[in-house]
């Protein structure tokens, strides 16, 4: 039986439908955004639909939030000809600004003390979007965790997948011959933090959006405990992307010496994956990435310390026990592999939670990990979880996986409770962590991936 996956690298999406809005989400992250937004004045509402089995019951799905001078992305059905209802996207937020009073399948609800309805014009100012966007395939391989590493690539099945490239053509990027090129990835909802790549392309930096989870079939993680590949794990998402690399720096339109990589969550765990020779070591790509940057994110620790050269920058909020936890495993991670290497960083947040430059959202279960959930992987392969208390050490390989039956019960639900206890938590927008981590991710792409240095 198929089932989200939080572990600990949540997923994040109001809806949740799994496979039957498969072809809906495609929709949504695959299909062209012909405007950009910026929001002229905050604005927010609730948004409501129904069961499709009963048309009389509404249910609350999430809310959305406009927040003077951030960024939305504007798509269309294709049957919307004349462009009539609009679909405004954010991150991980889907949303019209009005629907029908008979309308039967959605509804808003104005918050935060608005009264007034408001249309697009008196809510946005746009722009018309000018990128050339093309569908990239790419041979990869279906692996579970970097164990599935150790023999090679040869013994794991091939796949095809793919991802999106986007090259911006607005005027001011007229004259550029070899475009810089950032790696989005996303998180475990399947989507990506679309303001970041609205800045991105105006500032005449390319974007690919490689699609890990529907090169799979899925559009978000969800696991299987009686499947070989259990969910889509991190190691997976670095594979795809270091896989993907050498078919992106070979387009001529690129600069192979400008390629960078962030994430958000799961993504931003993919970013730092993908800095780890071990991982590149067994790929052999022929080119690297030349920037990581990570946001909320949990670091998996190895044996193996030995990373690339490339600046690492992770940006870690620690306001609730969740993130205290990813905050202290990635403090300890950047402590092995920053030694000679000062260019990989931690950046924290106090009061700031995942999510922190996005959309508000409350769960009333998922998963929060607990600070003695360290994930480690030796060199001979084997997965470890590794308590302060060594009594408590546990090697998931040899016991047969999460799942297995082998070994000790006791230290495998010890370690279960952990990695994979269940509790509700809120993640959100905080504005301080957002606004100095933005001024520090502008700072960083001038300085590795603009196209005129």
């Amino acid at each position: 039986m198929k089932t989200l996956i939080y572990l600990i690298f949540f997923c994040l999406s109001f809806n949740k439908g799994l496979q039957a809005d498969l072809e809906w989400h495609r929709w949504v992250q695959e299909s062209d955004t012909l405007e950009i937004c910026k929001v002229k004045q905050d604005y927010a509402f609730k948004k409501y639909y129904t069961k499709r089995d009963n048309r009389d019951v509404w249910l609350f799905t999430g809310t959305a939030n406009f927040i003077e001078g951030e960024h939305w992305g504007v798509k269309y059905k294709e049957k919307d000809t004349f462009k009539q209802k609009p679909s405004f996207i954010n991150g991980n937020v889907v949303t019209r600004l009005d629907y029908p009073v008979d309308d039967d399948s959605d509804k808003i609800e104005l918050i935060n003390g608005h009264t007034k309805k408001l249309k697009k014009d008196e809510l946005f100012e746009c722009y018309k979007n000018n990128v050339v966007k093309t569908k990239i395939n790419f041979d990869s391989y279906n692996v579970f965790t970097q164990n599935d590493l150790f023999n090679g690539l040869s013994d794991n099945k091939k796949i095809s997948a793919y991802g999106f490239l986007e090259i911006p053509k607005f005027k001011e990027c007229k004259g550029i011959k070899k475009y810089p090129v950032m790696f989005l990835i996303h998180h475990s909802g399947g989507s990506i933090m679309t303001e970041y790549k609205y800045y991105l392309q105006r500032n005449c930096i390319a974007t690919f959006e490689p699609k890990i989870f529907f090169s799979r079939g899925s559009n978000r993680n969800e696991f299987d405990p009686d499947a070989d590949i259990q969910w889509t794990t991190i190691t997976q998402g670095a594979v795809d992307s270091l896989m993907a690399i050498d078919v992106i720096a070979k387009n001529k339109q690129i600069d192979s010496s400008k390629i960078g990589i962030m994430g958000w969550s799961y993504g931003g765990s993919v970013s730092v994956e993908a800095q780890n020779m071990f991982n590149l070591d067994v790929i052999k790509p022929k080119n690297q990435f030349a920037l990581h940057l990570a946001y909320y994110t949990y670091c998996y620790q190895y044996e193996n310390t030995n990373t690339t050269d490339a600046p690492l920058t992770i940006f870690s909020p620690k306001g609730d026990k969740g993130e205290k936890t990813r905050n202290q495993v990635c403090h300890e991670w950047i402590k092995k592999i920053s030694v000679n290497k000062p260019q990989k960083q931690i950046v924290d947040y106090e009061n700031a939670l995942h999510n922190f430059d996005g959309q508000p959202i409350k769960f009333d279960s998922g998963t929060v990990p607990d600070s003695q959930c360290r994930l480690y992987t030796d060199n001979n392969g084997n997965e470890w979880v590794l308590p302060d208390d060594t009594d408590f050490h546990f090697n998931i390989t040899e016991n047969g996986g999460w799942y297995g039956r082998e070994g000790d019960s006791i230290k495998r639900a010890r370690a279960r409770k952990y990695c994979w206890e269940f509790d509700s938590f809120e993640a959100g927008r905080n504005q301080e962590a957002y606004e100095d981590s933005w001024a520090r991710f502008t700072v960083l792409v001038d300085k590795y991936l603009n196209p005129s240095k």
